[in-house]
């Protein structure tokens, strides 16, 4: 049995995918349990709930959670920092104070801020409602996501980056985990940064897209994609 069981959607959730790139980058094997994060799947779910005796594991409902060797931890943020101590090389997190803090938030402004207001609204209106929940797109919901806060979200990390190959410090760090994992959805739901908009972002996230554990992620998402389809 593998040392790490991570549960969680795959394919879909930033979240879960933010743990998948850490993994890989530190080259650790893992198993996989496909989990949504609702105790009931709706019908034609293809994955299973989260079960009694795993609600445990996982106080808020939510996903990933993960067993670590005898260990189980809830929330991306909480594995990939416990993960980064068990395992430092490559760390996750830059050494020098200020890198460290601008790492930090642009986790959580990923995290709390854009995958809320985009994600929430684009992804899960374009994608899950009606895969799972069997019902059409809201699509003034997606329209005023687009229209109003994706500019503001996109147009800001823009401007952050730069000409930088890093959000944080001078190397690949947790600042790049989320904004790759988060842009890696909203690439599924159709709404990639354009270069003529936003080529700073366009150009970072063609750049993280392309390290040989995400583009990897990348590849295997979209072969088990078109092969739910068929």
């Amino acid at each position: 049995m593998p040392d790490i069981l991570l549960h969680g959607a795959p394919g879909g959730s930033p979240f879960v995918r933010k743990v998948q790139i850490v993994l890989a980058e530190k080259g650790l094997a893992y198993e996989h349990v496909p989990t949504i994060p609702v105790v009931e799947p709706p019908p034609g779910a293809s994955f299973p709930g989260i079960t009694p005796d795993l609600k445990a594991h996982t106080p808020l409902g939510k996903i990933p959670f993960a067993r670590i060797g005898e260990r189980w931890l809830s929330d991306s943020s909480a594995i990939i920092a416990y993960l980064d101590r068990l395992y430092p090389d490559p760390p996750m997190y830059p050494v020098e104070p200020w890198d460290y803090a601008r790492a930090l938030w642009f986790e959580e402004y990923i995290d709390g801020g854009a995958v809320p207001k985009l994600f929430n609204t684009i992804f899960f209106e374009r994608l899950i409602a009606p895969m799972l929940l069997g019902r059409p797109t809201d699509e003034g919901a997606v329209e005023k996501a687009i229209s109003v806060d994706l500019p503001l979200i996109y147009g800001y990390l823009d401007e952050q980056v730069g000409s930088r190959a890093f959000l944080a410090g001078e190397s690949f760090s947790i600042a790049d985990v989320a904004s790759a994992s988060f842009f890696r959805s909203m690439q599924q739901a159709g709404v990639a940064p354009d270069a003529t908009h936003f080529p700073n972002l366009t150009r970072y996230v063609a750049q993280q897209h392309s390290r040989p554990a995400v583009a990897q992620l990348i590849e295997q998402e979209t072969t088990a994609a078109a092969g739910s389809v068929r």
